[in-house]
C-alpha cells in the first residue's frame, strides 16, 4: 500500500548557535578578502619572460587574471555578482600601445528543461596606438543549444567604431561579425567545428588573421573581409588522474589533438595549416585554476605551395561558463577568453 513505502518527513535543520561556536556572522564583503592571488606562475622560458597570477573569491563571484612579461602587461577581470549578468573589463598594455575594455553580458533565457539559451551583451573598447585613438561600441547576441551529446553556438556581432588622428578628420565605420561553432561528442571522444567571419569595408586598417600554428609575421592575412574555418578531433590517450597536494595540482587526461585550419581574405591567397597538438588537461591551487598546456604541437602549413613544420608550446586557461559558445568569445582583441601565451620553437 501507499501508506508502506511513503517517505517520512524528517525534521529540517537547525540553525547554528555562533556563540556556541565562538564564530561570528559575517558581512556580505567578507569575501572580498579572499581575492589575493591564489596561483602564480613563472615563465621562465627564453621568451618570454614574466609571470601569471590569477584569483577568484571564495563564492566564485569575482575572478580575475594578470600576466605580464617583458614590456607587456594584461589585466582580466569578471564579476558575475548581479546574477543573470556578466560584467567584464581589461587593459592591455604592449610597449607604447593600450587597449581598455568594458563588455555587459546577460542572461535572457535559460530553462534546464529546454537546450535553448540566449545571451545578449553590449560592450565598449578604447585603443591607443602611435598618434590614433580608435573607440569601439558594439551589440551582441547569442544562441546556444545543449543536448546530451551535440552542443551548439551561433553569435552575431554589430559594431560601431570611430577613429581620431592629429590633425585629421575623425573617422568612422561598422563592422559585423558572426560565428558558429558545434561539438559533438562520440563515446570517449570529441569533434569541434568552427566557423566565423568578419566585414568591415570602411575600416581604415585591414585586421589580421593568423591560423593555428603560423607565426605573426609579414605573411599573415590581413583584410577587411575574413573568413575562418576550423576542424578537430580531439581524443584521450593517457588518463593520469592524479597529482600532488603541494604544490596543489592534479593532472587529468592526456589528449591528442588532430587540426586543420583554414583562413581567406579578399584578394589574397588563401592559408591552411593542419597538424598534430598533444594537451595535458590540468587543475590545483585548490581548484582555482583549470586548463590545458600543449606539450608539443607540430603543425604542416600550406606557404607558398611548400610545406612548413612548426613546433611550438602553449598554455591556455579557459573561463567558460556555459556549453557551446560563451558571452564575448568573438571579442579577440582586448579580451582574452581562452588566455595565456605561445611560443614558437621551430621553423
Amino acid at each position: 500500500r501507499f501508506e508502506e513505502v511513503a517517505i517520512k518527513d524528517y525534521p529540517s535543520s537547525i540553525p547554528p548557535v555562533f556563540s556556541r561556536l565562538k564564530a561570528k556572522k559575517g558581512t556580505g564583503g567578507d569575501y572580498l578578502k579572499t581575492l589575493l592571488p591564489a596561483v602564480h606562475i613563472p615563465i621562465g622560458l627564453p621568451y618570454p619572460k614574466g609571470a601569471i597570477l590569477v584569483g577568484q573569491d571564495a563564492i566564485n563571484e569575482n575572478l580575475y587574471m594578470v600576466d605580464f612579461y617583458e614590456d607587456n602587461a594584461f589585466l582580466f577581470y569578471q564579476s558575475s555578482h548581479f546574477k543573470t549578468s556578466i560584467l567584464s573589463f581589461t587593459i592591455t598594455q604592449e610597449d607604447e600601445d593600450s587597449r581598455q575594455g568594458v563588455w555587459w553580458d546577460y542572461l535572457l533565457r535559460q530553462r534546464i528543461s529546454e537546450p535553448l539559451s540566449v545571451w545578449v551583451g553590449i560592450g565598449e573598447m578604447v585603443k591607443k596606438k602611435d598618434a590614433k585613438k580608435t573607440r569601439k561600441t558594439d551589440v551582441s547576441t547569442q544562441f546556444s543549444l545543449n543536448f546530451p551529446k551535440t552542443k551548439m553556438g551561433i553569435y552575431a556581432d554589430a559594431g560601431y567604431s570611430s577613429q581620431e588622428r592629429t590633425s585629421m578628420k575623425k573617422i568612422n565605420w561598422q563592422t559585423l561579425e558572426a560565428g558558429m561553432q558545434l561539438t559533438q561528442y562520440t563515446n570517449d571522444s570529441q569533434v569541434n567545428l568552427m566557423l566565423s567571419g568578419m566585414y568591415q569595408p570602411d575600416a581604415p586598417e585591414k585586421e589580421e588573421l593568423i591560423i593555428r600554428g603560423r607565426a605573426n609575421d609579414d605573411n599573415s592575412l590581413k583584410g577587411n573581409k575574413l573568413a575562418l574555418i576550423s576542424a578537430e578531433y580531439t581524443r584521450p590517450v593517457l588518463s593520469i588522474n592524479g597529482g600532488l597536494w603541494n604544490p596543489n595540482i592534479f593532472l587529468y587526461d592526456l589528449c591528442l589533438v588532430c587540426f586543420t585550419e583554414a583562413g581567406f581574405a579578399e584578394g589574397q591567397k588563401s592559408q591552411v595549416s593542419a597538424g598534430i597538438e598533444l594537451w595535458q588537461e590540468f587543475g590545483g591551487f585548490l581548484g582555482y585554476i583549470k586548463g590545458a598546456m600543449a606539450v608539443i604541437g607540430v603543425v604542416e602549413t600550406t606557404k607558398e605551395k611548400k610545406n612548413d613544420l612548426t613546433g611550438y608550446l602553449s598554455i591556455r586557461f579557459p573561463t567558460s561558463k556555459q556549453a557551446g559558445m560563451q558571452p564575448g568569445q568573438k571579442k579577440a582583441e582586448g579580451r582574452r577568453q581562452n588566455s595565456g601565451f605561445r611560443m614558437r620553437i621551430g621553423n
